[in-house]
């Protein structure tokens, strides 16, 4: 169902005693997990359910602590949460097998990307996009899965100038018919950039969609972009590197513009389109940690999912080092639980609430289509009301403030009515406008068939 997020204030027409707020996401830190290998860290967590093997699987990007080369792992749960190896050793004839659920050959496959393709017949189920490094040069590279543990090179190359960290997200454009991969522009660039396929066979070169601007700290750069298609939008988790403003690397053959040490949180961003996307507030919805925390040091969320009853999880990387400095954890006994789980409610990355005095918000006109309207709000110690006018600010008769049942609690899907039971379905196919008044809570989102209504249409009825 199409929701109106407020991001920005696209629908919204008057603003009064209200402020815009981010939410965060939270770690459940039951989920905290790391590979039974203490010379492991664990990486690029990428979740999918396996019709297949009926379970969650997880893999990982391992790098070890001492000696320095990568391995691709992976693990199994009963409920996609709680992870625990798997072993491979009977299913995969491995000649380079190091560790027990290792799932590739020692440099078969590099820093990726895993995409469930619901679209593709059974055997091309899952797809993993990946970078990988041949005779001293990286080269971009995909493999094909009819169930997350048997992967067939498909021998092709995805972007013309592979870079570091590869590919970043995966998700599915279905207005343009196109698959998009979301993936730095070269080596040493940190920009975020779009690729696009519809056949996973051609590829778009690389576009530059998404960087960093004035408004951020100093020096700040792209890190990565985690991608959600999200109803009418396209959430993104933009990850974004605040360096130390004193050191460059100087070691030989340093590279200008690669850095040791600073902080990586998450922001969001958001997309109507799949391809153009914007900015919010600058405050992280995954911000670090405390210190001694998990995340204290670094952020990196590789995955974003929906959970039953509407939650969204966002699978991360966690470090309690500054960048650049996972190899600390090498000083560390034990396992490396670098590996966690975020959970935020639905719609929760953004709201209003109320600031001095009681808050009141008017939309533009919007096209009511019938059915269902809700509202995501949480007001377990205040309350909010909607009334209904017409597309020039009259107020429908029955749908004032004072004839709405007052809302009291929280509910992602609350449903207003006015006195006697009205409910908006009597304005069905009209152009009306939404005005809210709350105090001492906060409004995510609102839920419906709505269409947003700039310019007159001579076809309109006049109310």
């Amino acid at each position: 169902m199409p929701r109106i997020l407020f991001f920005d204030d696209r629908y919204l027409h008057v603003v009064r005693h209200a402020q815009r707020c981010m939410g965060r996401a939270r770690m459940m830190k039951d989920t905290l997990y790391g590979d039974i290998s203490s010379d492991i860290f664990a990486n690029i967590p990428s979740v999918i359910y396996s019709d297949v093997l009926g379970k969650w699987l997880m893999l990982t990007y391992g790098m070890h602590l001492r000696e320095f080369y990568d391995v691709i792992q992976i693990h199994e749960s009963a409920d996609g949460l709680h992870w625990s190896p798997l072993d491979t050793t009977e299913s995969l004839d491995l000649k380079t097998r190091r560790f027990p659920n290792q799932l590739f050959e020692l440099g078969q496959c590099g820093e990726y990307s895993l995409y469930r393709d619901e679209l593709a017949d059974a055997q091309e189920r899952f797809k993993l996009l990946a970078i990988r490094k041949v005779n001293g040069k990286l080269e971009s590279c995909m493999f094909f899965s009819c169930d997350g543990l048997h992967w067939v090179d498909q021998h092709i190359s995805w972007h013309p100038f592979p870079p570091d960290l590869g590919p970043l997200s995966i998700w599915r454009n279905e207005a343009r018919g196109t698959y998009v991969i979301a993936t730095r522009p070269a080596m040493v660039d940190r920009r975020i950039s779009l690729i696009e396929t519809a056949d996973w066979k051609h590829f778009t070169d690389p576009v530059v969609v998404l960087e960093t601007d004035a408004l951020d700290t100093p020096a700040c750069e792209s890190y990565g972009l985690t991608v959600l298609p999200y109803d009418n939008y396209y959430l993104g988790l933009y990850w974004l590197y605040h360096p130390s403003a004193e050191q460059v690397t100087g070691f030989p053959g340093g590279v200008s513009g690669k850095y040791f040490d600073g902080y990586v949180d998450a922001q969001m961003t958001c997309s109507s389109n799949g391809l153009y996307f914007k900015r919010s507030l600058r405050d992280p919805v995954l911000p670090n940690g405390e210190p001694g925390e998990p995340d204290c040091g670094c952020i990196y969320p590789r995955g974003l999912r929906l959970d039953t009853g509407g939650s969204i999880l966002v699978d991360a990387c966690v470090y309690p080092y500054e960048h650049g400095r996972w190899r600390e954890f090498a000083k560390q006994p034990g396992i490396h639980r670098s590996i966690a789980t975020y959970r935020i409610r639905e719609d929760g990355f953004c709201y209003y609430r109320n600031v001095g005095g009681e808050a009141f918000l008017g939309t533009r006109a919007l096209r009511y289509q019938g059915g269902e309207v809700s509202w995501n709000v949480q007001f377990p110690t205040g309350e909010f009301r909607v009334q209904v006018t017409d597309r020039r600010g009259n107020v429908i008769d029955g749908y004032r403030f004072d004839q709405c049942e007052v809302f009291m609690g929280d509910n992602v899907h609350w449903i207003p009515r006015w006195k006697d039971g009205r409910t908006l379905e009597a304005l069905k196919g009209q152009i009306i406008r939404f005005e809210m008044t709350f105090k001492t809570g906060r409004l995510y989102a609102i839920h419906g068939n709505l269409e947003l209504v700039l310019q007159p249409n001579p076809n309109d009825k006049e109310e």
